[in-house]
Order: structure tokens, then C-alpha cells, then sequence
């Protein structure tokens, strides 16, 4: 042992008490405790593997290593005692989120190869998921689209959870849809070392434990190592035996390993773990999902959790890890240093104030364009490099020279380490260092950072993130950073100011101003508006309330009906008060505690205080019940085209390579050209590049399918741009950061704006307040019409069922005018043996006019039915009311039915045919009948009995799958 000297001056060695021990004893008793704690896990993970499906979720790191050694031997014993099938699978899933750090890398790679040739020797079925995210939710996609804030040791750390927890739950939801009749408990890694909560916990295991006992019953997931400690982890790490390899060290239990440990070993060697990256979406009661702990840096290279990465800045000064961590320590570095400084962030909007006039939000809550441009520049230099050293290595080791490789010589060096333990890590690195081990960008993320930015607005030229990629690709570089931490600045975020725009929103159409909403005109595009009839899910008790001749239909719990929709009866105000919540709203401001006292921080702008105002007070909400109903519906509704992906999120984009190839190779040059004038003509007026572009390079990506999207990823892009481009109109865009810094602090806007003024937040509370009061008259009129009709259903019980009645009137009236002229003619029609005009199904058509016909006649015409709503049928009800209830709305009902009539004497007459589909209807009876005037009274004496008679048995399955009729056939 090497002390240093300077320790052992003005030591009294007389002072000193020395205590021996005996070490054999001591290290047979740590792996007696630890053999015992592992025939603990594998035999309670036996238990829950006979009546369920089991999944490690696991890094590979020494945790949920061990949980996976202790799951294959379960697994394998299971076999043996032939209590589970050799087909059973053994399920094991991991999350690669793409910027993991290369040495963890290697580790999982070498993991990974290991596990799959044990199970392969033992015939154990091995089903192994390595989940990615979605390219939406990919570090550089995050991050470098300026969509998020750096998550750095003060911010929050949803990266984890977009990243590795929404990842894992996509793999976990698979495995569920794989196995839908089995359930599936995730065996975790988690533990609670000498803690009260350990000490309470252990328990000696009895054989008669069920799994349910052994489970969290609420997440289905088990944690069978949580009560180890690290000491007895890593002894049964270093005990593990792999097929044809040695354990670690001499033991005499037998512990069955899947690789050897020797490189996890030197990988924990020089740092300290204390945290742990989560591998799944599943957590143990009383954790919470999350972050990365502030110390755990065996995770992501980009990690900003910590302050300084001890352990990259370890590895970085060693020879054998240099290639591996040196560039990527001093981007990871950079990341860290401009992470809270406000001169690197962008004064840009992205908030408006939708409760207020459409005011403008301004504040410094996302990265400039500069700094984005700087971060592809180096993540793309971090990709590209990483790709010649494993092409450089890979040469080598095929030629036999692996010795001269910098890695591989330090290795060989190295005295403190075995002949074994040598040959064993540059094992490890002539099998996988030969491939690259990072890639934070790739053509698929550049290109999609190419279609955000313009989306969004962020001030890049046109295409950027993708020809920045492709520079470094042919061999351009700038210089790599080196930043001081210690002199990394931490801004205070000001408060957001309020820019008061003299052309507001709502007068902004985005149907002529967004590109993509205009995508929806050209079919053949991949980004497009699709016309679809609309399609409603009644649930079974709304089917036995509305649609009860139909009850046999419902498959389920549901009934799909194509050609109805939700349409309000009556809405009834003055009811019980049901608990609701009061609104929030006011701006929000973070407090912050420093040096123990209480600070205020910035306003918050995501705040209910950003949102659309509801007229509603919140009595009418809490007291007011709408009842619903139906009504038919038969036009073709604009809808945004869905493209399926197999993810728990909507919100998905897609990069089509073979698409962006083909077209490349003709409009790259001109692409290239453009971006080249952009960046010349931005620098000659604004004395930068970095401007915010048009929107036109997102619209072009989809509109040549390179880019695709989900209908979500759509509906929000579609949301974003006429945002993008309001703010362009008002002048925004044209300005460049620092114009946009000098207008924030001088509250003064340049003359080339739309922007009337600019306001702080205190100024604007108060701005807004006047403007408010308008909203909150219509709320004072909304209580008093509660108040109203409260006091009125109080003193006069029939008055108030008329008026529900009235108000079912004003909401059906037409619908039943309209139904009855539908019946008719789509009774002559299907008479004739015309089925279908221009897509409309003439039996759907009356199929569900006459069902609506039955539903609302049963309404107006029947007080138990109408009245059931608001009383129960023990209460008293007097007959009289009843009565007069009925009249009315037998009146009502009728009166509509004879509006309908008269649109079919109209039709007959061919006079005064304003409606454009008596027009239609018209064309179609006299291209189909010889008699019109006949056909009419024919079909309209049916119609009279069937509104005196609703019991007419359901001929059409509305389950039925409408999409597959071929339209071209039914045609006239």
C-alpha cells in the first residue's frame, strides 16, 4: 500500500489501537449473506413465475445485473423441476436512448452478447427488447430544436422521462399487446440499503408466500434484491460464475453468471455511483418516477445533472478512456456552461396570451439560434469522429495490430491488473469498439431538426440543422469547446414583458397563411386533410336510454354508429352542487429559498392565466347538467389523416431516408444554394444569420414525404405555424436577438413592428384586469340565469319543465325538419333501387333519420321520458303537469314534422327551392321516377305513421364496417 508521507507525520504511535481480524472469516461470511439474500430472490421470483409472465427491465449496470442472474437461474431451475415449459419466454427489455456514455455502452454490448449465448447454451427461450425513443424524443431532437431548456442540476429533468420512461413504457406496452392474456410483472433493480425502511422490511421467506403477496399488486412489479446492500451486490457479482469463463473470485457457493464482470468491475472503479437512470416506466410504492440522480453519471454523456462529471473528467485524463470521453467530456462541459446564462438564450416569443387579445409573451425561455447552430455543430463532430476512430480501430484489430490502439497498449501496461483480467477487457474492446459507440445526431434527426426550426420559427436559416450535418459529414470542423466552470454564469430569469400587438390573432386566418393547412387541397401529399363521414360510440347505457331497438347490436359495451352525433337535449341549471375545483386564475411566480429566506422568482406563462377564458361562471358549471342526445349527420367532416405508430404517444414524426435519397440527389444543390443566399442576405441586413426563416422548409419536407406525421404531430404542427407566422406578420422575425434583447429592456419597439406597446407584468395585470371585466358581466349574467331558473323550478315546477322543454325544441327543431325530408326522399330512392349519391348511403340515411325520429319523438311526446332526467320514479308527480307537459310538446314536435312536410311540398312544387339540397334531391327524383308527385305522397303517408308509430324494428347493423362499400359502384 502506497501512503503518502505527508500522513504519517506527527503520528503518536503510542496513541494507536490496533484491532485484528480475521479476513477469510469475514469475506466467507459477506458471501454467506449474500448467497442467502440471492436463493431469496431467485426462489420468490420462482414463485411469481408460476403465475405470471416476468420481464427484466434492466441497464446492465451491477443492480439490475444481478436481478437478470438471479431471473435466468429462476428461470432455468423452473425448467429443471418441469414446472414451466422450455418455451416460456424469458423476457428482458432495456432502453438505449442513443447519447448513453460509450463505456456504459460497451458494457451493454458485451452484456448483451453474453446473455444470449448463456441462454442459448441452456435452451432457454430469450426474448430480448432494446427500446429506442421516438425520433420526436431523441436528445438532439429535445434539445437542439430549441423546444426544450438544458436540464441542468436547478431545472427539471423531464429528459429522463421523456427519454427513458415513456420509452420503456412503449417496450412494456408491446410486451402486454404480445401476451395479451397473460400479465406481466417487471422485476426492477431498486433497492433500499441500510435504511429504517429496509430494516422494517426484511422478512424470512416462507415457501407458502403467494405472488400476489410478494407483488405491487397496483403496478404489477417486484424488486428481489432491494434488501442488499452494495457490499453483497457486488459479491455476487465477483462470485458469478459465467459458462466457460471464471468468476471474479474464489467462492464455494455456486452463482450462475451470463458474461464475465471484469469490465463492469473497472468500470465502477473510479467513480461513485449513487443515483441510478431509470430503466422503466414501472415504479416500487412510494418512489417516484423520474430523474437521474445528481451523481449517477453512468448514464448519459450529456447529462447536466451534476455540476462537474468526476467520473467523464476521470476518464477523460486516463489513456485507456481518452478516445472515448475526451471530446464528449468538453461538449458535455459546454452544455453545462451556457445552460443558465440568459446572453445564450433567445428573447423570441412562444407564448401568447389567448385570454387577452392574443398579447405576445416575450422572455428568454429557449436557446438562441446560435447556440442551436453550435450544438449541431458539435454533436454532429461528436458523431463523425466517434465513426473514423471505430473505422481506425476496427483496421487494426482485422490486421492484427489492435496493440498499437492507444486503448488497447495502456491496457497491456497496466501492472496492477491481471494476465486474466487484460485479456478479458481487450476482449471487451476488440468485439465492440470496433463499431461506433455514440451517435447524438443523425441524418434522420438533422433533417427533422431542419422541419422543426422552420416550424417554429427559430432563428436559423432555411434547412440549417441539415447542411450543418452534412459539412461536418465532408469534413468541415470547427474547434471543439473548453470552458472554465468555475466561471460558468447563473442568470436570474427576468420577469417575462407583454407586447401588446395592434393586429390581433383572431384576424389572422390561418387557412390562407399556413402552408400546412393548405396541404389538405393535394390528396397525393403525404401531410393532408382527409374528408371523413363521422363515426360516434354510443355506450351501452346511452343505447338503452336512446337507441333501445338497437340493444342487440352493442358489442362490448359500445355500438359504432356512422352518420349520428352528440347534439345536447336540454341542459338543466340549478342542480345539487357537485365539487369542482375553482379556476386559478392569476399568473403564477416560482418562489425560490436563499440563505433561508423566501424570494419571489419569475412569473410562470404556462398558467391557466394563458388560456382562453370560459363566459361560464363557475355556479352554472357546478350546478348545470346537459343532457345528451343525437342528431344525424351525414357530411363529410375535414379530418386530419392518422398515420399509425406503434408508441404510446400521438405525437409522431418519421423521416423516410429511401424518400429523402431519391429526391436529394436532384434538389440538394439548389437547397444548398438557397441556405448559402440566406445566410449572405440575412448578414448584409441584420448583420447575422441568425434570423428566423419562413416556414417554407417544414412545408416542403412534408409535402415531398421525407418528413411524415401523425395526425397529433399535425394538429399541433398545423397550431404552431399560424402562431410562427402571426408572429412573422407582426413583425418579429424580422428582428435579430440582440434587437429583440434591446426591446426587452428599453420597452420600446422598432418602428418596422405591428407591436402598439410593451409592458411589464405588473403593468399587464392591470391592462388585463379592465379587459376581463367584459367576460366576467357574461359570468354575472350566467349566474343570475342559474339563480334564475333555481328559484324558479322552486316556486313553479311546471314552468320550468316547459322551459327545458322549449329549450329541446330550439335545439332539434331543425334536425327533425331536415329528418323528415331525408326519410322521403331516401324512401323513393331506395324504392327505385338507388342506393348511394355521391357518397351518401340512401339506407344509412334513412336508417338513422327514423331512429333519431323515434329518440327525440319519445321526448316530446312522453313526460316519464322527459322528466326521468330531473326526477326519480318514487317522487310524486302530479297529472296534470304531466299532461300539459305532453301537449306541449306534442305541439312542438309536430310543428317541426310539418316544416318537414312543407320542405317536401316544396320539393314537389319545385318553388322556392333556396335549400341547396332540395336542389340536389329534386335532380335525383327526376332522373329516377316518372311520377314525382305520386312518389311524394306515397312516401310522405309512410312517414305520417311513422311518426305516429315509433316501434319499427332496426334493419341496418350500425356495427357494420361502412369503409369497405366501394363508392365508384354506387354512383349515378
Amino acid at each position: 500500500m502506497n501512503i503518502p508521507a505527508e500522513l504519517l507525520i506527527n503520528i503518536n504511535t503510542n496513541e494507536l489501537n490496533v484491532t485484528s481480524f480475521d479476513a477469510e472469516s469475514e469475506r466467507k461470511a459477506l458471501h454467506g449473506r449474500a448467497y442467502s439474500l440471492f436463493r431469496k430472490a431467485v426462489d420468490e421470483i420462482k414463485i411469481i413465475k408460476l403465475s405470471y409472465l416476468t420481464t427484466c427491465a434492466t441497464s446492465f449496470a451491477k443492480d439490475s445485473k444481478v436481478v437478470v442472474m438471479s431471473a435466468l437461474q429462476a428461470h432455468v431451475e423452473l425448467i429443471k423441476e418441469g414446472k414451466i415449459d422450455k418455451d416460456t419466454p424469458f423476457i428482458v427489455h432495456s432502453i438505449d436512448t442513443g447519447v448513453e456514455n460509450p463505456l456504459v455502452v460497451l458494457n451493454c454490448l458485451h452484456s448483451v452478447r453474453g446473455l444470449k449465448k448463456t441462454c442459448e447454451a441452456l435452451g432457454v427461450n430469450l426474448e430480448l427488447n432494446i427500446g429506442k425513443p421516438p425520433l420526436a424524443s431523441q436528445w438532439a431532437a429535445l434539445y437542439a430544436s430549441g423546444l426544450k431548456i438544458l436540464c441542468n442540476a436547478k431545472s427539471n429533468s423531464d429528459c429522463s422521462i421523456i427519454m427513458k420512461i415513456d420509452t420503456a413504457a412503449i417496450v412494456e406496452k408491446s410486451l402486454q399487446e404480445k401476451y395479451p392474456n397473460q400479465e406481466i410483472v417487471t422485476l426492477l433493480g431498486s433497492r433500499h440499503q441500510e435504511s429504517a425502511r429496509r430494516s422494517a422490511s426484511v422478512k424470512k421467506f416462507t415457501p407458502s408466500r403467494t405472488a400476489e403477496e410478494l407483488i405491487d399488486n397496483e403496478q404489477l412489479v417486484f424488486c428481489p434484491i432491494q434488501d442488499m446492500s452494495d457490499d453483497e451486490v457486488w459479491s455476487l457479482i465477483k462470485m458469478a460464475n459465467p459458462l466457460g469463463g471464471r468468476s471474479m473470485t474464489q467462492s464455494e457457493y455456486d452463482i450462475m453468471g451470463y458474461c464475465s464482470h471484469t469490465f463492469l468491475y473497472h468500470l465502477y472503479k473510479d467513480s461513485s455511483q449513487k443515483g441510478a437512470c431509470p430503466t422503466t416506466a414501472k415504479t416500487t410504492q412510494g418512489e417516484s418516477p423520474g430523474a437521474c440522480g445528481g451523481s449517477a453519471r453512468t448514464g448519459c454523456f450529456v447529462c447536466l445533472k451534476s455540476t462537474r462529471d468526476k467520473s467523464g473528467e476521470s476518464a477523460a485524463q486516463m489513456a485507456r478512456h481518452r478516445a472515448y470521453s475526451l471530446n464528449s467530456n468538453k461538449v458535455r462541459n459546454w452544455l453545462q456552461f451556457i445552460s443558465s446564462d440568459i446572453q445564450y438564450r433567445s428573447f423570441l416569443s412562444k407564448a401568447i396570451d389567448y385570454s387577452n387579445g392574443e398579447s405576445i409573451c416575450l422572455q428568454p425561455n429557449s436557446p438562441s439560434g446560435e447556440i442551436l447552430s453550435t450544438m449541431i455543430w458539435y454533436l454532429s463532430m461528436l458523431t463523425f469522429d466517434e465513426k473514423k476512430r471505430a473505422q481506425e480501430f476496427k483496421t487494426l484489430v482485422e490486421n492484427g495490430r489492435a496493440h498499437e490502439d492507444i486503448t488497447i497498449s495502456e491496457i497491456q501496461s497496466d501492472d496492477s491488473l491481471s494476465a486474466q483480467d487484460k485479456s478479458e477487457l481487450i476482449e471487451v474492446y476488440t468485439s465492440f469498439a470496433t463499431q461506433p459507440l455514440i451517435e447524438p445526431i443523425n441524418l434522420e434527426l438533422a433533417v427533422y431538426l431542419s422541419g422543426i426550426h422552420a416550424r417554429d420559427g427559430i432563428a436559423l436559416p432555411k434547412f440549417h440543422g441539415l447542411m450543418v450535418y452534412l459539412a461536418v459529414q465532408g469534413g468541415e470542423r470547427i474547434p471543439y469547446p473548453n470552458v472554465d466552470l468555475d466561471k460558468m454564469v447563473e442568470s436570474k430569469i427576468p420577469d417575462p414583458i407583454m407586447a401588446i400587438p395592434s393586429v390581433p390573432f383572431e384576424s389572422y386566418n390561418p387557412e390562407f397563411n399556413s402552408e400546412l393547412s393548405q396541404l389538405g387541397f393535394d390528396r397525393e401529399m403525404n401531410c393532408q386533410v382527409q374528408d371523413t363521414f363521422v363515426r360516434t360510440r354510443f355506450l351501452e347505457r346511452d343505447v338503452k336510454r336512446l337507441l333501445p331497438e338497437y340493444l342487440t347490436q352493442v358489442n362490448n359495451g359500445y355500438l359504432s354508429v356512422q352518420g349520428l352525433v352528440p347534439v345536447p337535449l336540454f341542459s338543466i341549471s340549478g342542480e345539487a352542487s357537485r365539487q369542482r375545483k375553482s379556476r386559478k386564475e392569476r399568473s403564477e411566480r416560482r418562489l425560490l429559498r436563499r440563505k433561508g429566506k423566501i424570494e419571489r422568482a419569475t412569473s410562470r406563462v404556462n398558467s391557466y392565466a394563458f388560456k382562453a377564458r370560459p363566459e361560464t361562471s363557475v355556479l352554472e358549471e357546478s350546478t348545470s347538467r346537459t343532457v345528451m342526445g343525437f342528431a344525424p349527420h351525414h357530411i363529410k367532416e375535414p379530418v386530419l389523416e392518422a398515420i399509425e405508430f406503434s408508441s404510446m404517444s400521438d405525437e409522431r414524426f418519421e423521416v423516410d431516408l429511401n424518400q429523402y435519397f431519391e429526391i436529394m440527389q436532384f434538389e440538394l444543390p439548389r437547397l444548398r444554394k438557397q441556405w448559402r443566399a440566406e445566410i449572405k442576405m440575412n448578414e448584409e441586413l441584420h448583420g447575422t444569420m441568425f434570423i428566423p426563416s419562413s416556414t417554407q422548409a417544414f412545408n416542403w419536407l412534408t409535402e415531398t414525404g421525407i418528413l411524415s406525421l401523425s395526425r397529433s404531430a399535425k394538429l399541433s404542427s398545423l397550431r404552431i405555424m399560424s402562431r410562427t407566422n402571426y408572429f412573422r406578420s407582426v413583425g418579429l422575425h424580422s428582428l435579430s436577438n440582440e434587437q429583440l434583447v434591446e426591446m426587452f429592456h428599453q420597452r420600446k419597439a422598432p418602428k418596422n413592428t405591428q407591436i402598439v406597446s410593451l409592458m411589464s407584468m405588473n403593468e399587464y395585470r392591470s391592462f388585463k384586469a379592465e379587459n376581463l371585466l367584459e367576460i366576467r358581466a357574461k359570468r354575472s349574467q350566467s349566474r343570475q340565469k342559474v339563480l334564475k331558473q333555481q328559484a324558479l323550478r322552486a316556486s313553479d315546477e311546471a314552468t320550468f319543465q316547459i322551459e327545458l322543454m322549449n329549450q329541446m325544441h330550439a335545439n332539434h327543431g331543425n334536425y327533425i325538419t331536415e329528418s323528415i325530408l331525408d326519410i322521403v326522399v331516401s324512401e323513393i330512392l331506395l324504392r327505385h333501387g338507388v342506393k348511394a349519391f355521391d357518397e351518401r348511403r340512401f339506407d344509412l340515411l334513412k336508417e338513422t333519420s327514423v331512429a333519431y325520429l323515434r329518440m327525440i319523438k319519445r321526448h316530446f311526446t312522453s313526460s316519464s321520458v322527459f322528466s326521468s332526467y330531473f326526477r326519480s320514479d318514487r317522487e310524486y308527480r302530479c297529472p296534470v303537469t304531466e299532461t300539459n307537459l305532453e301537449q306541449v310538446g306534442r305541439d312542438l314536435f309536430t310543428q317541426s314534422v310539418e316544416d318537414g312536410f312543407e320542405l317536401v311540398r316544396q320539393l314537389g312544387q319545385k318553388t322556392n327551392m333556396c335549400h341547396s339540397k332540395l336542389v340536389v334531391y329534386r335532380m335525383l327524383l327526376e332522373s329516377n321516377t316518372a311520377d314525382i308527385e305520386t312518389e311524394l305522397n306515397k312516401a310522405v303517408a309512410w312517414v305520417r305513421t311513422l311518426t305516429e308509430d315509433a316501434k319499427t324494428k332496426a334493419s341496418i347493423n350500425f356495427s357494420g364496417n361502412l369503409a369497405s362499400i366501394d363508392w365508384s359502384n354506387l354512383r349515378l
